[in-house]
């Protein structure tokens, strides 16, 4: 029982001749649910029948109905999401799009679900997939090499896991040092302020501005361009707006040097405006906030982003929309050093972050690379290439 995480093929590999490329009624027969799938409202977090559907984990929940049971074993396939499962415990069909298949005499079931799992298909994103599935052509072995092909398969992925295990371990281990560093980095013994104290504006963004977007002109920020443990604003996914005349306008226009901090969701993830930012305004779900003199900007943003986030999030309000007012972003306090030392502060705390990121960068890669080698095995093993020193 498996969720196959595997990249899709670009197309199949050249074949071994005596090899045959086959249709999809020839490896797979399609089994009806006979209409008994589970609203996804109807999800118990326990209970003794599994829910299996086309979400990302193998199990989507669970049924206390056990006349909703599935037949097994079955290989799943997503139609939206393109994802398949092989299944061999008893379980119910969740919600929609879920194809449930199983191999005809002519291959083996874990050959067939790495077949659905590797098969070229277009992403039409949550549109449906299975018609193109079906209308494929498959690479068909005989059976005892598909029993060889899926060992080798099989080895090499546990290596590949335990692998990406170990990187993602190791990533983990960063984060937690970047964070502890990001505290550290800005630790002063000096008074401590209310940033309401400390502050020439603040405010929040406006509302309703999807009717001002547009393809070009000024950037609308949104708490997407912002993330945890940095002060960067990222702008690798913008949104574009010709903003309106007036005062609303003037008031969520950024600033080089303005600290914005999200206020709903995702609280206290922060970021610095830079001096190349350009004109840009922010939307409802970011504060904007702008400092006198005697605050560094990039001192303060580093400062709620580390050890001020932890007393944004314990400000957080609502039971059903969780949220910070102005008035939390008022009743921060932070330590307030002269300027020259808070700039130094900054300079050292952004050197080490950089090394950080740096090593975080080589192993997120490594990360990365394990998909593209899983693909890479899929390839080799649907032309019959050697795995290391054997050939099957």
């Amino acid at each position: 029982m498996s969720v196959l995480e595997v990249p899709r093929l670009t197309s199949w590999p050249p074949a071994p001749a005596h090899w045959r490329k086959v249709p999809f009624a020839e490896i797979a027969i399609i089994q009806s649910d006979n209409g008994k799938r589970v609203p996804q409202s109807l999800y118990q977090s326990e209970g003794p029948l599994p829910i299996v559907d086309q979400g990302e984990g193998l199990v989507g929940g669970f049924t206390d109905d056990q006349s909703l049971r599935a037949p097994t074993p079955s290989v799943i396939f997503g139609d939206h999401t393109r994802r398949v499962k092989i299944v061999d415990f008893e379980f119910a069909v969740g919600a929609q799009g879920v194809k449930l298949i199983r191999p005809t005499p002519a291959v083996r079931g874990w050959y067939l679900a790495y077949l659905l799992a590797g098969c070229p298909l277009p992403d039409k994103g949550y549109a449906r997939h299975f018609q193109y599935l079906r209308g494929s052509s498959f690479p068909l072995p005989p059976l005892e090499e598909q029993d060889l092909l899926v060992d080798e398969i099989e080895k090499q992925f546990t290596r590949l896991h335990e692998a990406e295990v170990l990187l993602r371990r190791c990533r983990a281990n960063i984060e937690r040092y970047k964070s502890r560093l990001m505290v550290a980095g800005v630790h002063s013994d000096a008074p401590r302020v209310r940033v309401g104290d400390l502050l020439e504006h603040l405010t929040s963004g406006s509302r309703g501005w999807a009717k001002y977007y547009s393809n070009e002109g000024a950037l609308f920020l949104r708490i997407g361009n912002l993330d945890h443990q940095t002060v960067a604003i990222d702008l690798a996914k913008r949104q574009h707006v010709t903003p309106p005349l007036g005062s609303e306008s003037a008031r969520t226009r950024v600033q080089p040097g303005d600290v914005l901090i999200s206020i709903t969701a995702e609280l206290g993830m922060v970021g610095v405006v830079p001096e190349e930012m350009g004109e840009a305004y922010i939307n409802q779900h970011l504060a904007l906030l702008r400092f006198k003199p005697a605050v560094v900007p990039r001192y303060a943003g580093w400062y709620v982003a580390g050890p001020g986030r932890h007393r944004l999030v314990s400000m957080r309000r609502g039971a059903t929309k969780v949220g910070l007012g102005l008035d939390d972003i008022r009743a921060i306090e932070i330590p307030l050093p002269g300027v020259d030392q808070q700039e130094e502060m900054v300079s050292s705390l952004e050197a080490q972050v950089s090394l950080v990121d740096a090593v975080c960068r080589e192993v997120e890669g490594g990360i990365a690379h394990t998909v593209l080698l899983r693909q890479s095995v899929l390839n080799r093993a649907f032309s019959n290439k050697s795995f290391g020193q054997r050939t099957v």
